[in-house]
Order: structure tokens, then sequence, then C-alpha cells
């Protein structure tokens, strides 16, 4: 077999395979040809080098060729740069110059035939400024996290109460840190520092009761031991539990004031796991670009599920004070969606997609690895990503591979 035919590669497009028939490219230099009057000798002046143009006639074919078509229709909508796996250049970074064109015929039955323009992409050289959306969802987080914290120490009401009512109290913040701890996986530690900290009429002295609540919480994330990825889905998920416990019945006029201090404390922790979700979201590497989306649909679905609760405040409306500090924190919390959900954006673009193929033929992993991706860089995690038992004779079977 001719050493050139083993070293073409398969044709693909942001992961979906194709055929070529044939392809044109184009290069250089980029040059203006300056001509004088009575002078034979022309100046050709050099700009620059020419971008790198591709011009592929692709096809797909087969009894399933309309299902493929739409496959690679749909990859060349999408907006931005992409990976084309080129038969005789391998793979290059590249964004589409024109419109593809699609062709169809009565002849070729069971086959579309594609006209792709392509223009290899590279990131600027010249330098530009620009904003650290994760650095600024961060310190937005941080502004977000103190306003929830003072407007919790606003309306809890402890001044003046019962020792019976303050208990209660207390008792519904340490439910709220061991379901924080449950979701978290925590180490509990952190629930008996809050029980160290502060029991019945100690809770009064505290400068700020939602400030030390908040460092225990933070203390809880940081123990996990998880990936920054695992961390924000967790918090995520705290953000969305209920904590609010049932209030005993036998507790007479102070009933109602325990029931405000436990829809404060309920809030509280929702806004404060919102805070931790975005901060452990803006710091994570998303392993691929399936993970960076989740990320985001389960930072997004938090966000709208907290923001869509009613104010749990109350006589919100009698106290202006509160409002403002309300409208603040709605704010601060809008902004800190913006950036976050921008970081995880740009975390997307730049992670490698997640692609489905299936061998030919039994391989071993690494040459498995070195024909999806022309280098073997791949390979742990291809083994460790489909649980390969025997990685020296990957099965014929669909597997996951990541593609950037």
């Amino acid at each position: 077999m001719d050493l050139w035919k083993m070293r073409l590669r398969a044709a693909s497009f942001r992961g979906v395979p194709f055929g070529v028939t044939a392809d044109e490219s184009e290069g250089g230099r980029r040059t203006v040809t300056h001509e004088f009057p009575q002078r034979e000798t022309p100046y050709v002046e050099d700009l620059g080098g020419a971008p790198r143009r591709f011009t592929v006639q692709a096809f797909v074919l087969g009894g399933d060729y309309m299902s493929r078509r739409d496959a690679l229709e749909a990859a060349l909508r999408q907006a931005g740069p992409g990976t084309l796996v080129h038969p005789w250049y391998g793979e290059v970074q590249v964004s589409q110059t024109a419109p593809y064109k699609v062709r169809h015929s009565a002849q070729d039955g069971g086959m579309a035939v594609f006209q792709l323009f392509f223009c290899r992409d590279a990131e600027p050289d010249s330098p530009a400024a620009g904003v650290d959306q994760g650095l600024r969802a961060r310190l937005e987080g941080e502004t977000a996290g103190l306003l929830a914290c003072d407007g919790f120490d606003s309306v809890l009401r402890l001044a003046g109460q019962t020792e019976w009512t303050v208990s209660q109290t207390y008792g519904l913040i340490v439910d709220a840190v061991g379901t924080v701890q449950a979701v978290m996986r925590g180490d509990v530690a952190a629930v008996a520092e809050l029980l160290g900290a502060a029991t019945g009429y100690d809770l009064m002295p505290l400068a700020s009761v939602g400030r030390h609540l908040w460092s225990v919480l933070r203390s809880i994330g940081g123990q996990s031991g998880l990936s920054d990825a695992a961390v924000s889905g967790r918090w995520a998920s705290v953000a969305r539990t209920d904590f609010l416990q049932t209030v005993p019945d036998d507790v007479g006029s102070q009933r109602a004031v325990i029931q405000s201090n436990g829809q404060a404390v309920e809030s509280l922790v929702r806004r404060l796991a919102l805070v931790e979700s975005a901060r452990a979201a803006t710091t994570a590497r998303p392993a691929s670009r399936s993970e960076a989306q989740q990320l985001r649909y389960d930072f997004c679905d938090a966000m709208d599920e907290v923001l869509a609760l009613e104010p749990v405040i109350p006589d919100m409306a009698q106290a202006s004070g509160i409002r403002r500090r309300e409208m603040e924190l709605a704010a601060s919390l809008s902004s800190l969606r913006s950036g976050t959900l921008a970081t995880l954006a740009e975390a997307a673009r730049r992670t490698p997609e997640v692609v489905t193929v299936t061998p030919a033929c039994v391989l071993p992993s690494l040459a498995l690895c070195y024909r999806q991706s022309g280098g073997v860089a791949l390979e742990a995690d291809l083994v460790a990503r489909n649980h390969l038992i025997h990685p020296g004779f990957v099965p014929v079977e669909p597997l996951e591979v990541l593609r950037g």
C-alpha cells in the first residue's frame, strides 16, 4: 500500500464525518503591483501572508445519508470557528468564508454533495483590551454575598425575643447547615463549628450572623474534595433545595417570629449558594464542551428559580432601607449572572468537543487516538472516559472521544 494513502485522514468538521472527492487550497503572499509611467519594471509591494483557504468537495452517502446530511448541515450552521479534519492537511482550525452549497441528484440517489468554503482561523496577534469576565463575576459575587448577609442581619428577629424563640431560630440555622453539608458531602466538623460558635442567646453577640453563616458554608464547600465543576453543580443543587423546617405548633405567639426567621435563613442560604456556584464555575476547567454547557444549564436553572421567588422579608414595603438593599442585591445578582455565563461561554469555546465514533476494527487505544486526533495526548482520556478494560484491544462499538 502506498505510504501517502496510509497518511490520509478521515475528513470531518466539528466531529461530523464526510467523504471528499476533491479539494482546492490557496495561500502564499498578498501583494500589490505598482506600475509607473515611463518605467518598464513594476514594483511589487508585499503586504504579508495571504489567508489559507480551502474549497472542499464533500459528500455523504448510504441508506441513512439524509441523517448524515442533516448532521453536517447543523455543524455548518454553528457560529464561530471549528475544527476541520482535512484528508491531506490534518486538523485545521477554520471559519467558513461563504455559505455552503448542497446538491441532490435523482441520478445519484442516496447521496448529497456539498461544496464547502473555509479559511484558516487564528487568534489575533495584536494586543487587545478586554474584560476578565471570571474575575468580574467573582467580585460581583462577593458584593452580592455581603448584601445578602447584611439584609439577613437586618431582618433576623432575635433582640427582645424569648430564649425559646432564639433557640428555635438557631435550630433552623443548624438544620440548614446540615442540609448543605449533606448535599456538598463536606466535613461534619463544619456543623460542629457552628454549634460551638453560638447557642441560644449567644447568637446575638455575633457581629453578623449572616457573615458567620457564610464562612461556615464556604468551609463546607472547600472541604468537599471535589473539582470546581462538581462543586459548582452541587451548590446549584443547594440553591434549589427547600430548607425551611416545620415550625412547632406549640410556640404560641412566637410562631410568626420563628417562621419569619426561618424564611430569612432559607433565602440567605439560597442566595449564598448561587454566589458559591458562580465562584466555582468561573474557576472550573471543564474537560469538554458538553461539561461547560452542563455547568451553564445548572447555574441558569438555579438562578432562575431563586430570582423567581417572591421576597421573603416581611413588611418590605414599609422599610425603604430594606427595599433599597433588595434592589441593589437584585442588580448585583444580575451582573453575577451575566459575568458567569460569559465565562462559561468562553470556556465552552476553548474546550474540545465530545464526539461518538465507532472504530472499523479492533485497535489499540494509542492507534485509535492517533487516527482521531493525530496524536496520543488524549489516549488516557479515551481509556478513562469509555472505561476500557483492555486498552490494547478496543472493541468495535460506539466510543466517546475528545476532539478539538
